[in-house]
């Protein structure tokens, strides 16, 4: 699927989330060793945290939907693409390379990612790579809120909802 499709078909995911948690969520897709802002939709939660807005690009890893999406990449290809983005991580919090792995393994137990406060402070954000029936990486879900509003059920209810989200989404892929 190109973009255009890929955000039609995901519009109603993303609606879902950001109406199920009151958050903002994010189409992330992935462009080489970055990971850009193809889509969003704005919660109803009085504080919305606009983490990225369209066409926002940055080292893949250091967003949830990046970090989501590099965590379902071989090995080394997840190498490749630290090593590329290695001297912009620092600009992200710290974060630093032994961190980032450190994530990576985090997200491939858990099966979503979580990260806080390294590409906004104060804010964690949660998501889900998105793969075809082939197994093509097409990109990610994300939902993000301030740190309060993330407490450990709020995190796992966020997962939950991309989850279902992506099961939709799947049937019109």
């Amino acid at each position: 699927a190109d973009r255009a499709d890929l955000r039609a078909v995901c519009e109603p995911v993303l609606r879902a989330v950001s109406e199920e948690t009151g958050n903002s969520a994010y189409l992330i897709g992935r462009m080489g060793f970055e990971s850009i802002c193809l889509a969003r939709a704005i919660g109803s939660y009085p504080v919305q945290v606009l983490t990225v807005n369209v066409g926002t690009r940055q080292p893949l890893g250091t967003g949830a939907g990046g970090l989501a999406m590099l965590s379902t990449l071989p090995v080394a290809e997840q190498n490749e693409c630290i090593r590329a983005n290695a001297k912009r991580l620092g600009s992200y919090g710290g974060l630093t390379e032994s961190t980032l792995r450190a994530f990576i393994r985090a997200t491939q137990r858990r099966g979503h990612a979580i990260i806080g406060h390294y590409s906004v402070p104060g804010v964690i954000g949660i998501g889900m790579a998105m793969h075809n029936a082939t197994g093509v990486l097409l990109g990610a879900i994300t939902t993000a809120s301030i740190d309060s509003r993330m407490t450990r059920e709020d995190k796992q209810a966020a997962a939950s909802c991309i989850e279902a989200g992506h099961e939709s989404r799947d049937k019109h892929l």
